[in-house]
């Protein structure tokens, strides 16, 4: 009887605090522009709204951290300004010492965020997230974490003077 008194307070307390209390329910269709700036200042990172005004762009969100700067790429956009698919993407200057190879290497040990080198041979990280059928704002704030420790172990992964 002791067990069920405390679970009946348990739930108790969730419901009064909506669930977890720190989420809110974004809707299907995605993420707009505006509510994934709202996510990352409340976290303290800035985020700068680019909107394309042609095909030789695409509509984005500036922001830093780690020391870095990153872009967040907003795809199929609804009507209603709501991103179906995000990506995160960073880029570095290019290095002559980063090979294909190198690449591989990090993709073969990270899971999340895979690295590519451009035809300059500039090393990028990218990592995506669906969103079309809806998420919330905790599960954004911890697509942004992973995202900021992915950052600094893929500057680390870079710049070691022994490779891997």
């Amino acid at each position: 009887m002791r067990n069920l008194r405390f679970l009946a307070a348990f739930v108790g307390v969730l419901f009064a605090f909506g669930g977890n209390g720190f989420s809110e329910a974004l809707p299907d269709g995605g993420i707009t522009l505006q509510e994934m700036a709202q996510i990352l200042t409340a976290k303290g990172y800035k985020a700068e709204i680019k909107v394309a005004k042609d095909d030789s762009e695409e509509t984005r969100i500036l922001s830093a951290a780690e020391g870095y700067h990153f872009a967040i790429y907003f795809y199929a956009m609804s009507d209603e300004g709501r991103a179906k698919n995000i990506q995160y993407c960073l880029s570095f200057d290019a290095r002559s010492d980063i090979t294909n190879d190198k690449a591989l290497d990090w993709n073969r040990h990270y899971r999340y965020g895979r690295m590519y080198l451009n035809d300059k041979g500039e090393p990028f990280l990218e990592m995506d997230r669906d969103l079309e059928h809806g998420c919330t704002t905790e599960a954004v704030d911890n697509d942004l974490e992973r995202w900021f420790s992915l950052i600094s172990t893929f500057a680390k992964f870079l710049f070691e003077k022994n490779g891997t």
